[in-house]
């Protein structure tokens, strides 16, 4: 029945039977513009969820570079585009610091490019330097730069597979480095990518950080993202990360004997062989306290020749 041909009495049966629509109606419905040449492959709630992880990837990003330098820095989102590749190249300098990686097991590769108008700072910072702007920025990186660049580098990397780790294992790695972004070979010009941008500011300097993800490095991921809990569901996990990071932070402990007020001109005629009188007796407790709060009870016990603290049940 497939050369089958309708004649005009079944094609003005089935005409009759369609719902027409009043030209009030066609107004009344909402349009929006859509552009074919770049059509929108990721999902609103994929952007949502996209935009939180990396506001949590600038925030980690800018406290691992800080204590790195010394230096106060701040790093934000400044946008999130879905463009060409093409248009993203055109929206980078011809001399930056443009870093090709790949992400195992995820197939694909995407690029880390950050502009050297923050990047010298950071690396004049590293040098011993103060975090003042860079007076000729737009010029290619030495092979020392390029040397210590590469340690910033490996920080951003090390935040970003953090970031993902919710998602998706990954171990990004630098497999080709160029100052010229029309150099590196990474995708068609005509390839959909998303591209993340934050800036980053260090004293009076800044400049951009991006990350531009091809869209097909991101369908995998998709999933996962949308999965990936969050609120109370996810706050084990978060309790963890900062249970392991306060671990390692360095604190003060004081056994402290007793506490006396001293006027100024005491104190200031004080010299050696001195004594101070308190009120505790020879051979009392002592408070043990964590920075400024009293945490327990020891007593001063002598071994080996040391004084120690032995802390009380």
């Amino acid at each position: 029945m497939a050369d089958k041909i309708l004649s005009q009495e079944e094609i003005d049966a089935l005409l009759s039977k369609s719902k027409k629509i009043t030209p009030e109606e066609l107004r009344k419905r909402k349009a929006r513009i859509y552009d074919f040449r770049n059509p929108e492959r990721f999902p609103k709630e994929g952007l949502r969820r996209l935009r939180a992880l990396h506001e949590s990837f600038a925030r980690n990003l800018a406290l691992a570079i800080a204590g790195y330098t010394r230096s106060m820095l701040d790093v934000s989102i400044s946008s999130i585009d879905q463009l060409t590749y093409q248009e993203f190249l055109m929206s980078v300098p011809l001399a930056t610091c443009f870093n090709v990686v790949e992400c195992p097991p995820i197939p694909g590769k995407i690029v880390v490019e950050i502009n050297p108008s923050i990047l010298l700072v950071i690396i004049d910072r590293l040098m011993g330097g103060s975090a003042r702007p860079i007076s000729q920025p737009n010029r290619e990186l030495t092979e020392i730069e390029w040397t210590v660049a590469t340690r910033v580098i490996d920080k951003i990397l090390s935040e970003f597979r953090q970031m993902w780790s919710g998602v998706a294992e990954m171990n990004p790695k630098v497999v080709e480095k160029e100052s010229n972004p029309y150099f590196a070979q990474v995708l068609a010009p005509n390839e959909l990518v998303l591209l993340v941008c934050f800036d980053v500011r260090m004293g009076d300097a800044h400049g951009i950080l991006s990350l531009c993800y091809p869209i097909n490095f991101l369908e995998p991921l998709i999933p996962g993202l949308l999965k990936r809990q969050t609120g109370k569901a996810g706050r084990p996990e978060l309790k963890r990360r900062w249970r392991s990071n306060l671990l390692v932070v360095p604190s003060n402990v004081r056994g402290i004997l007793d506490r006396i007020r001293l006027e100024v001109k005491d104190v200031v005629s004080l010299k050696v062989g001195d004594v101070i009188v308190l009120d505790k007796k020879a051979v009392p407790e002592v408070d043990i306290y964590l920075e400024s709060k009293p945490i327990s009870k020891a007593k001063w016990q002598n071994e080996n020749g040391r004084k120690v603290l032995r802390l009380g049940e």
